[in-house]
């Protein structure tokens, strides 16, 4: 295999690395939604992907040592140690609004620049690879051909774990159904099913919405519900449920 250049990272990358778990509390989030039906609940892992300057492993576990930061709750001796320094990360909407509270509590604390940029799993990778970027939020496992893109480009890659969320499928309130199944949807999204008397409800045209292929999360809900996991498909949304 190609040998990966070593790449030297700043403090303020490796210290925010280490003290993102510190600030998972800092904000807090409410998302109503009304009517939910849970036809199935996936949950993704949410990662940063950073360069490293070893191994090619995109999906190396982080020891759980490196996870850990001790907050002596003492504000005022390193709130000025990263100031002229900037952390770019750019990826996922899915982890944008809480990047967005980790980023302003680790400035409130140590100062830099933490910049948050969304535009979807891919583009954030994609952004890693071409060195615009410090760290890839992604809501999705790195993918082979993205691996190999990036050794192509003399970077190695780096996937580290920072949250667990799901997936629910939801209705609006005067479609009268209890639950779905995976095969329902994947019939559903790929156009096959297009009235909800078809699965148990009234007579109504199914209105449907989907993620594009930029976003991870609508990546993962296109091999895991509508491919119903199977790796040799090559079914698709149907175009008019695109968002």
């Amino acid at each position: 295999m190609k040998k990966i250049p070593e790449v030297k990272k700043s403090k303020l990358y490796s210290t925010f690395l280490k003290t993102r778990k510190v600030f998972i509390n800092s904000r807090k989030y409410s998302y109503r939604c009304r009517n939910i039906i849970i036809a199935a609940v996936i949950f993704l892992s949410l990662i940063f992907i950073s360069t490293i300057a070893a191994s090619c492993n995109a999906a190396a576990d982080l020891n759980s040592s490196e996870m850990q930061y001790e907050d002596t709750g003492n504000k005022s001796t390193s709130i000025q140690e990263f100031d002229g320094d900037i952390l770019v990360i750019t990826g996922s909407t899915t982890l944008l609004e809480v990047s967005l509270g980790w980023a302003d509590a680790f400035m409130s604390r140590y100062g830099g620049e933490v910049t948050i940029n969304g535009g979807g799993s891919g583009e954030g990778i994609k952004a890693l690879t071409h060195q615009t970027t410090d760290l890839a939020n992604a809501s999705r496992s790195i993918q082979e051909d993205e691996i190999n893109y990036a050794i192509e480009h003399d970077v190695a890659v780096q996937e580290n774990i920072v949250l667990v969320d799901g997936i629910a499928v939801i209705t609006s309130s005067n479609v009268e159904i209890e639950k779905l199944s995976f095969e329902q949807l994947s019939k559903i999204y790929k156009g096959e099913i297009v009235n909800w008397s078809e699965v148990g409800s009234h007579d109504m045209e199914i209105i449907a919405a989907a993620r594009d292929s930029i976003s991870g999360t609508g990546e993962y809900f296109l091999e895991n519900v509508l491919r119903l996991g199977n790796k040799n498909s090559d079914d698709y949304y149907s175009e008019k449920y695109i968002l």
